[in-house]
């Protein structure tokens, strides 16, 4: 149930990136859009890179062994 609920979030705001994408780089230009999508990824990978739990979560080896 609750992949196929993500599964639809997914697919509704897979349209949402390229009109965003669109208005942005319609209303700042092409150069600043580039600039402000990188900063946003920079942002996001600093955050997940310094997030605890994602540092420590277990191997997929490890992860499929404790669910047989």
């Amino acid at each position: 149930m609750l992949i196929s609920s993500l599964a639809l979030i997914g697919s509704v705001a897979t349209p949402v990136g390229p009109v965003a994408a669109g208005l942005i780089i319609e209303r700042w230009g092409a150069t600043e859009a580039l600039l402000t999508i990188g900063l946003v990824m920079l942002i996001v990978a600093a955050g997940t890179t310094a997030s605890r739990t994602i540092r420590h979560l277990p191997s997929l080896a490890d992860a499929a062994h404790s669910t047989t």
